[in-house]
Protein backbone atom coordinates (compact mmCIF):
# COMPACT_ATOMS: atom_id res chain seq x y z
CA UNK A 1 0.00 0.00 0.00
CA UNK A 2 2.60 2.95 1.51
CA UNK A 3 4.53 1.80 -2.56
CA UNK A 4 0.97 2.53 -4.25
CA UNK A 5 0.46 5.86 -2.53
CA UNK A 6 4.29 6.60 -2.93
CA UNK A 7 3.85 5.98 -7.07
CA UNK A 8 0.31 8.03 -6.91
CA UNK A 9 2.71 11.32 -5.36
CA UNK A 10 5.01 10.41 -7.71
CA UNK A 11 2.79 10.28 -11.12
CA UNK A 12 1.32 13.69 -9.14
CA UNK A 13 4.43 15.25 -8.88
CA UNK A 14 5.74 14.40 -12.81
CA UNK A 15 1.81 16.65 -13.73
CA UNK A 16 0.34 14.81 -15.61
CA UNK A 17 -2.53 16.08 -17.47
CA UNK A 18 -4.92 15.74 -19.68
CA UNK A 19 -8.33 17.57 -21.15
CA UNK A 20 -9.84 14.35 -22.03
CA UNK A 21 -12.73 13.39 -19.19
CA UNK A 22 -14.35 10.35 -18.89
CA UNK A 23 -17.34 9.54 -16.73
CA UNK A 24 -16.77 6.97 -13.84
CA UNK A 25 -19.03 3.88 -14.18
CA UNK A 26 -21.01 3.94 -10.52
CA UNK A 27 -19.70 0.97 -9.40
CA UNK A 28 -16.49 2.81 -8.44
CA UNK A 29 -15.64 5.72 -6.61
CA UNK A 30 -16.20 9.16 -7.56
CA UNK A 31 -13.31 10.73 -7.89
CA UNK A 32 -13.80 12.84 -5.60
CA UNK A 33 -14.10 10.17 -2.60
CA UNK A 34 -11.23 8.95 -3.91
CA UNK A 35 -9.44 11.74 -3.59
CA UNK A 36 -9.82 12.38 -0.14
CA UNK A 37 -9.64 8.61 0.80
CA UNK A 38 -6.23 8.45 -1.19
CA UNK A 39 -5.23 11.83 1.07
CA UNK A 40 -6.24 10.32 4.09
CA UNK A 41 -4.79 6.95 3.37
CA UNK A 42 -1.29 9.13 2.44
CA UNK A 43 -1.45 11.07 5.90
CA UNK A 44 -1.74 8.19 7.57
CA UNK A 45 1.15 6.24 6.54
CA UNK A 46 2.96 10.07 7.25
CA UNK A 47 1.43 9.99 10.93
CA UNK A 48 2.46 6.34 11.51
CA UNK A 49 5.85 6.48 10.12
CA UNK A 50 6.60 9.88 12.76
CA UNK A 51 5.17 7.80 15.78
CA UNK A 52 7.20 4.68 14.66
CA UNK A 53 10.08 7.16 14.90
CA UNK A 54 9.30 7.49 18.65
CA UNK A 55 8.33 4.02 19.19
CA UNK A 56 10.26 0.97 17.35
CA UNK A 57 8.37 -1.63 19.30
CA UNK A 58 5.60 -0.68 16.75
CA UNK A 59 4.80 -3.42 13.79
CA UNK A 60 4.43 -1.01 10.95
CA UNK A 61 2.29 -2.80 8.72
CA UNK A 62 0.04 -3.72 11.39
CA UNK A 63 -0.24 0.14 12.57
CA UNK A 64 -0.84 1.22 8.58
CA UNK A 65 -3.23 -1.73 7.83
CA UNK A 66 -5.35 -0.42 11.56
CA UNK A 67 -4.96 3.49 10.15
CA UNK A 68 -6.31 2.11 6.30
CA UNK A 69 -9.51 -0.01 8.04
CA UNK A 70 -10.27 3.15 10.16
CA UNK A 71 -10.44 5.16 7.16
CA UNK A 72 -12.07 2.52 4.89
CA UNK A 73 -15.22 2.73 7.77
CA UNK A 74 -15.37 6.23 8.02
CA UNK A 75 -15.78 6.54 4.87
CA UNK A 76 -18.37 3.55 4.81
CA UNK A 77 -16.22 1.78 2.19
CA UNK A 78 -15.18 -1.55 1.80
CA UNK A 79 -11.09 -2.39 0.91
CA UNK A 80 -12.32 -4.33 -2.54
CA UNK A 81 -14.52 -1.24 -3.83
CA UNK A 82 -11.47 0.76 -2.95
CA UNK A 83 -8.88 -1.28 -4.88
CA UNK A 84 -11.32 -2.01 -7.58
CA UNK A 85 -11.92 1.13 -8.15
CA UNK A 86 -8.11 2.43 -7.70
CA UNK A 87 -7.34 -0.48 -10.30
CA UNK A 88 -9.92 0.97 -12.37
CA UNK A 89 -8.33 4.55 -12.29
CA UNK A 90 -5.02 3.25 -13.09
CA UNK A 91 -5.79 1.18 -16.11
CA UNK A 92 -7.19 4.52 -17.40
CA UNK A 93 -5.27 6.98 -17.68
CA UNK A 94 -7.09 10.11 -18.76
CA UNK A 95 -9.04 9.30 -15.45
CA UNK A 96 -5.95 8.80 -13.66
CA UNK A 97 -4.47 12.11 -14.89
CA UNK A 98 -7.66 13.97 -13.55
CA UNK A 99 -7.81 11.98 -9.99
CA UNK A 100 -3.95 12.53 -9.85
CA UNK A 101 -4.52 16.57 -10.40
CA UNK A 102 -7.33 16.93 -8.16
CA UNK A 103 -5.39 15.04 -5.17
CA UNK A 104 -2.47 17.70 -5.63
CA UNK A 105 -5.10 20.76 -6.24
CA UNK A 106 -6.65 19.06 -2.92
CA UNK A 107 -3.12 18.76 -1.03
CA UNK A 108 -1.99 22.17 -2.18
CA UNK A 109 -5.35 23.58 -0.72
CA UNK A 110 -5.25 21.62 2.65
CA UNK A 111 -1.92 22.99 2.87
CA UNK A 112 -2.57 26.52 1.84
CA UNK A 113 -5.60 27.09 3.48
CA UNK A 114 -5.53 24.14 6.41
CA UNK A 115 -9.14 22.62 5.96
CA UNK A 116 -9.96 21.52 9.36
CA UNK A 117 -13.80 20.42 8.28
CA UNK A 118 -13.32 17.34 5.88
CA UNK A 119 -16.10 17.17 3.53
CA UNK A 120 -19.29 14.56 4.57
CA UNK A 121 -20.28 11.66 2.43
CA UNK A 122 -22.92 9.38 1.37
CA UNK A 123 -22.54 5.89 2.18
CA UNK A 124 -22.09 5.24 -1.34
CA UNK A 125 -19.07 7.11 -1.65
CA UNK A 126 -19.86 10.00 -3.58
CA UNK A 127 -19.88 13.43 -2.25
CA UNK A 128 -23.02 14.90 -0.36
CA UNK A 129 -23.76 18.75 -0.10
CA UNK A 130 -22.90 20.44 3.49
CA UNK A 131 -25.63 21.96 5.97
CA UNK A 132 -24.78 25.55 3.78
CA UNK A 133 -26.16 23.75 0.58
CA UNK A 134 -23.17 23.39 -1.28
CA UNK A 135 -21.40 20.67 -2.73
CA UNK A 136 -18.30 19.63 -0.71
CA UNK A 137 -14.97 18.26 -2.22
Amino acid sequence: MMRLLKYLSLVILLGSCTSDKQKVSKKHLHPDTMKIILYELYLADEVNAARLLNDRTLDRKKENLAYYNRIFEIHQISHERFFKSLNYYMENPELFSVLADSLNNYAQKVLTEGLTDPPKRKKNGHHIKDSSGQTRH
